[in-house]
C-alpha cells in the first residue's frame, strides 16, 4: 500500500513506525532521525523530552482517510491564516491581493504540493509559514511584472516548493539557535539540489519548476550556490524568488537573531543590487510592499517623533514624509512641521524604530 504522512500523538505510536521526519528538542537537538524505526526506548525518549506528537509513515491503509484529509484541511487553513494575517497586510491594497490568494490557494488543492509541504511544517512552523510567504511576495512580483496567469502559477508552484529540500537537513541544523559553523553551511548549501531531486522524483512537476527550485540561491555576481550561476544564466523566477525568500528570511525572527525592520531590508536589498539580486526584481518587490504604514508613529535619528502620512514609495526612493509632533525632548510642538525624508540624506534622517 502507498504510504502517507501522518501526525501521530506520542502516547500512541507503536514500536516499529517509522519517523517522516527529524524530531527535535526545544533546544534543538536532534532527538531521533527522519526513517529510524521507532522503538520502545525511542517512545520513552520523545515522553522525556516532553514531544507531543511526531510525523510518522504508515500506508493508506493504516488509518482512515478522513484523517488524511483533516491533515490537508488544518494545512491549507493555516497557510490561509498566513497570508490573511501576517502577509497580505503588507501589500498595496492596489495590487489586487485577492487574485494572489485565489492563486496560492488553488495551488494547495494539489495533493502532490500539499503532500510536499507537510514534512515542511514538521520540521517547524517557521519552515512552512517562510514558505507560503515567499509564494505570496513572489506572486506579487510577478503581477508587477507583468506575468501572465499561467506563470503566476509556475512561479507559485515553485515558490511554495522552494525550500522542499530543508526536509533532508538534519533539525539540529535548521533550528540550531547559534550561528552555524562553515561546514554547517555546507549542509545547509545542499538543500536546493535536494529539492530539486525531491521534486523531480516526485513526478507531475515540470523541469522548469524544479530547475527553478535548484536556481533559487544563484546570485546575480555568480557567488550563490550549488552551481555559481551569473546573472542571464539565472532563470528569472528563481531570481524572484530569490529576492523574496531573503526579503522574508531578513523580517522574520531567526534561532539566531531578531527580525530586522522592513526598511532595512529593503535598504540591505537595494544596496545588493545588481550584486547579488536583479536590481529590476527588488524595484518590482518595493513597488508591491508597503514599507511603512500610513498613521504609524516613528522616531527619527534626530530623536524627533512623528506621524507618517505619505507612505507611498516607489522604485528605489523607500523614504515617506512625516509630520513632527514632538521634538528631541519629547515636547510637543506647537506647530508639527512635514519632513520629506526622501530628501533629507544629507543630515541623516532616517527611520529608526516603530513607536
Amino acid at each position: 500500500m502507498a504510504e502517507r504522512i501522518l501526525e501521530v500523538n506520542v502516547a500512541e505510536l507503536m514500536s516499529g513506525d517509522i519517523l517522516a521526519a527529524d524530531v527535535c528538542s526545544s533546544s534543538g537537538k536532534t532527538l531521533a532521525k527522519k526513517n529510524n524505526v521507532i522503538s520502545e526506548s525511542t517512545i520513552l525518549g520523545l515522553k522525556k523530552n516532553y514531544i507531543d506528537s511526531v510525523y510518522v509513515f504508515r500506508d493508506s491503509g493504516y488509518s482512515d482517510s478522513s484523517d488524511l484529509l483533516n491533515i490537508k484541511e488544518i494545512l491549507v487553513k493555516e497557510a490561509i491564516e498566513i497570508i490573511d494575517t501576517q502577509v497580505m497586510k503588507f501589500i498595496k491594497k492596489e495590487k489586487n491581493i485577492y487574485e494572489m490568494k485565489d492563486i496560492i490557494t488553488d495551488l494547495l488543492k494539489n495533493d502532490k504540493i500539499i503532500n510536499l509541504m507537510t514534512p515542511l511544517r514538521v520540521i517547524g512552523e517557521n519552515t512552512f509559514r517562510h514558505s507560503i510567504s515567499v509564494a505570496f511576495y513572489s506572486i506579487a512580483v510577478g503581477k508587477e511584472m507583468y506575468f501572465p496567469i499561467n506563470r503566476l502559477f509556475i512561479l507559485g508552484t515553485a515558490a511554495l516548493l522552494h525550500d522542499v529540500g530543508m526536509t533532508e537537513i538534519p533539525g539540529n541544523i535548521v533550528n540550531k539557535k547559534g550561528a552555524l559553523t562553515e561546514s554547517e553551511k555546507l549542509i545547509i548549501q545542499r538543500h536546493p539540489r535536494y529539492g530539486f531531486e525531491i521534486v523531480q522524483n516526485t513526478g507531475g512537476f515540470s523541469a522548469e519548476i524544479y530547475n527553478i527550485i535548484l536556481e533559487h540561491h544563484e546570485r546575480f555576481d555568480g557567488t550563490g550556490y550549488p552551481n555559481g550561476l551569473v546573472n542571464d544564466k539565472i532563470h528569472t523566477m528563481a531570481k524572484i524568488i530569490a529576492v523574496c525568500d531573503v526579503y522574508d528570511a531578513l523580517i522574520s525572527d531567526r534561532p539566531y537573531r531578531t527580525k530586522h525592520s522592513r526598511s532595512d531590508s529593503v535598504e540591505y536589498l537595494l544596496g545588493s543590487g545588481n550584486f547579488y539580486f536583479n536590481h529590476e526584481i527588488v524595484k518590482a518587490l518595493i513597488n508591491t510592499i508597503v514599507i511603512y504604514r500610513h498613521g504609524q508613529w516613528v522616531e527619527l535619528s534626530t530623536k524627533d517623533m512623528g506621524v507618517v502620512i505619505d507612505d507611498e514609495v516607489q522604485g528605489f526612493n523607500i523614504k515617506p514624509k512625516v509630520m513632527v509632533c514632538f521634538n528631541q525632548e519629547g515636547e510637543q510642538l506647537k506647530e508639527p512641521k512635514l519632513v520629506d525624508l526622501s530628501l533629507r540624506e544629507n543630515i541623516n534622517i532616517s527611520i529608526l524604530r516603530n513607536i
